[in-house]
């Protein structure tokens, strides 16, 4: 087996306390002055604590409260802080998410005992902010040295919300707690005498999920996640507007100009090509690593990345990369001593200086690895055991070999559900054609401390041997833009959660192949078994164990077919402790009803408004369709796809165009022409395609009005959809104004774009029963072919 390369980083993440179990773990902390022990918080609901020793093995429960905890895909318990007063008063604060409805809490406990335990029962709930969404509930809450409490929250998904300072939605905020009940707002808070909320410290925030204060300085330091292409960090002062969403980082946020007066700009700002979710971390104030004294150290979600705030030549700030780690991150830590921590979820690293790199020995070529003929890399080498699988990863149309070793005397273990397990010393090796000719082989191993590492080679041009790649790469193949993977970026698929290795499972393995060594064809499983690769037998012949039926034959059942490529291309994040975010769950063996997505909010539209993880009978409202159709920085998967699969996208919205309502869900579908709806003025019926139900009408007159009447099955909040007919021939921006329970709204209707699926205007209260008017202000206006009310998330 191969010896892993030694790392060539400056800096490393080296695991910590990596006796202790631990699961959700999203918050680190130490008591003010005591070095002695820390403090973790759990996402579900739990407060640890632990000696502050590598070796430790137990941690001892604080505080449980998941019973009140909604631990959604942005909320839960996120957060704690210590009063600066801990050792006389005993208090301790939490950020966390309740359900019904969903709510963020700021609560204050005391512990009676010096931090030995938390009373659950002395909760006083401070702040309480009802949210309309699972998405963008901020998350972190400190004290800063003016002993005041700082809390920042998203904006829940209401993008206006950051802008509106009559709310605490979207801000940055600043109280005193220092009395015996509730808090008061600082007189110098911005809004104290008036104007907007008085807790408000800076607003114009989207998701500040992670911030922290400089110890030295006391700046505020703050990752803000930004929406589909851009990511800011900023430093927060009193009274500062941070833009969004007028603006997305600098950027205008979905238009070509905007007003940016009294907007302050970030500190840096990456794009989604870079990574796709900053996490906001700490300026370093240790004294292990001098050279990054005072440099603010933050990461990115996705890509595992970390990067340090500089000085460029001209005294500018700028972002450089301390190193890129194969986990994502969660939260950054700082201990008292000023080091700092990354939390993965289920493990803990100290940020340290790497050790100079010894001798690399890792094969540069891959006729050297052993893997390949030394006389001809193109032909696999005799230990190599071929297969193949039944439902292939698209890989931007490329043809793919593939090929598995095993050390002597070593077995494979199969799981109740199907996965495979492979010992250490196990390599798989797979091979990339486009346009017939080889451009790239990766191998991926599992090396002796039991961690698997993937490494790419690409192919010369006259197909002779293969170079191996340090880093990411991306180049024009035929016309295809190829992307070569970075060994960290070779994890991000090859999550924890889906074994690391993705292809050899029962159901993609179940399948006959033609083996060249002897020219027959037989069943993988059968072979495998046969020649003692399995530590048990299967105990069942192949034919009656689970196979993933091929998305392009048509005669398999749709569902299945759609299923069957999510399980192959999505899977891997989108499952139970997968790295996506939110709840959907892709694997093949999910009953619809449990995959999480019909008719989910995302905390990214897309640019569709209204738009859901799966809208059932409408595609173009589906984020999971939008995303595989896309090929910018909102595509899935995210990372070397760079050319839409027709066939297998095809399969998906067929299927989404054919799946029935979700289960339990209560929308109302009011169509035109049926009881409930009645038309005043001069209406035509149209020809236009894509009706919604067997006709459409258009007015032919201004001041024409068209009502659809409803009985809700409860008084609330809906979501209001309305569907127009898709037509070239109209025009482009026809002014209709919707008139509702609460008042008017005014829409302007592109029957080019907007045509031919659900639309969402509004989000308004009704009770019992709604009237939606569809009220016609020009020549050429158009009616709406159905009205939609859904009840909002909660309800």
């Amino acid at each position: 087996m191969l010896a892993r390369p030694p790392s060539t980083a400056t800096f490393v993440a080296r695991r910590v306390f990596g006796s202790l179990p631990l699961v959700g773990i999203i918050g680190l902390y130490q008591l003010p002055g005591d070095d002695s022990r820390w403090f973790a918080v759990r996402k579900t609901g739990f407060v640890y604590s632990w000696a502050h020793d590598d070796a430790v093995r137990t941690r001892r429960t604080l505080l449980d409260i998941s019973s009140r905890v909604a631990n959604v895909p942005e909320g839960g318990l996120t957060s704690m802080a210590f009063d600066p007063k801990f050792g006389q008063n005993g208090r301790v604060y939490l950020f966390y998410t309740t359900p019904g409805p969903l709510t963020v809490r700021i609560s204050r406990f005391v512990s009676p005992d010096g931090g030995v335990t938390i009373d659950g029962g002395s909760e006083e709930i401070l702040i309480s902010q009802e949210q309309s969404s699972e998405f963008h509930h901020g998350g972190t809450l400190a004290f800063g040295p003016d002993d005041y409490l700082y809390v920042a929250l998203g904006e829940s998904g209401i993008r206006s919300a950051s802008q509106d300072t009559s709310t605490i939605l979207g801000s940055m905020l600043r109280i005193d707690v220092s009395g015996d009940v509730g808090y008061r707002s600082p007189a110098g808070n911005p809004f104290a005498g008036g104007g907007g909320r008085p807790e408000i410290y800076a607003w114009g925030l989207r998701q500040p999920w992670r911030w922290s204060f400089d110890r030295e300085t006391g700046d505020i330091w703050c990752g803000d996640v930004g929406d589909a292409l851009w990511e800011e960090v900023n430093r927060v002062e009193l009274g500062k507007n941070y833009g969004w969403p007028i603006r997305e980082a600098r950027h205008c946020f979905r238009a070509t100009t905007c007003d940016t007066t009294g907007l302050t700009d970030p500190v840096v700002e990456y794009s989604h090509e870079e990574g796709n979710a900053v996490i906001g971390g700490y300026v370093y104030r240790g004294a292990a690593i001098p050279e990054l004294e005072g440099i603010y150290v933050y990461g990115d979600w996705g890509r595992g990345k970390v990067w340090g705030i500089y000085r460029d030549g001209n005294g500018l700030p700028e972002s450089r990369l301390l190193m890129e780690n194969d986990f994502r991150i969660l939260s950054f830590a700082e201990g008292n001593d000023g080091e700092l921590y990354l939390l993965e979820g289920t493990k803990i690293f100290r940020l340290e200086k790497a050790e100079p790199p010894g001798e690399d020995t890792f094969p540069r070529k891959l006729s050297e690895t052993g893997y390949v003929d030394a006389g001809d890399a193109r032909e696999a080498a005799e230990c190599m055991i071929p297969y193949d699988i039944n439902v292939p990863f698209w890989s931007d149309g490329a043809e793919k070999e593939r090929w598995v070793t095993l050390p002597e005397g070593e077995k494979i273990h199969v799981g109740a559900e199907g996965d495979w397990e492979f010992p250490v010393g196990t390599v798989f090796m797979k091979r990339f054609r486009l346009g017939g000719k080889l451009i790239e082989t990766r191998l991926l191993m599992r090396h002796e401390d039991g961690e698997w590492a993937g490494y790419s080679y690409e192919w010369d041009v006259g197909e002779r041997d293969a170079t191996l790649l340090v880093g990411e790469k991306t180049k024009d193949v035929g016309g295809v833009e190829w992307t070569y993977p970075s060994r960290a970026q070779c994890l991000q698929c090859h999550t924890v959660a889906a074994g690391r290795v993705l292809g050899a499972e029962t159901w993609q393995m179940n399948r006959s192949v033609l083996y060249p060594s002897t020219g027959r064809t037989a069943n993988q499983l059968m072979t495998f078994e046969h020649v003692g690769l399995f530590d048990a037998p299967l105990g069942a012949d192949p034919e009656t164990l689970p196979v993933l039926p091929d998305p392009g034959d048509e005669s398999e059942d749709l569902a299945e077919r759609a299923r069957s490529y999510l399980h192959a291309n999505c899977s891997h994040c989108h499952r139970p402790g997968g790295t996506a975010r939110g709840n959907a769950d892709f694997r093949f063996g999910t009953a619809f009803e449990d995959m999480n997505v019909c008719n989910v909010t995302s905390d990214n539209d897309l640019g569709v408004p209204g738009a859901r993880l799966l809208v059932p009978g409408d595609p173009s409202m589906s984020i999971l369709s939008l995303r595989l159709h896309a090929t910018d920085t909102n595509r899935m998967p995210p990372i070397g796809r760079n050319v839409v699969n027709v066939a297998g996208v095809e399969v998906i919205d067929a299927w989404i165009a054919s799946a029935s309502p979700c289960d339990g869900e209560n929308a109302i579908v009011l169509d035109n022409e049926t009881p409930g709806t009645r038309r005043v003025g001069n209406w035509g019926p149209s020809s236009a395609p894509n009706p919604y139900g067997p006709g459409s009408f258009y007015s032919l007159n201004p001041d024409n009005t068209y009502h659809y009447d409803v009985t809700l099955p409860s008084a609330g909040v809906y979501d209001v959809y309305l569907w127009w007919t898709e037509w070239p021939s109209r025009l482009t921006a026809v002014p209709v104004d919707i008139s509702h329970a609460g008042g008017t709204a005014t829409v302007t209707v592109n029957q080019h774009t907007n045509g031919g699926r659900w639309n969402l205007v509004g989000q308004w209260t009704f009770g019992n029963s709604a009237t939606v008017t569809i009220h016609s202000l020009g020549g050429g206006s158009t009616c709406a072919d159905a009205v939609r009310f859904l009840p909002t998330a909660g309800q």
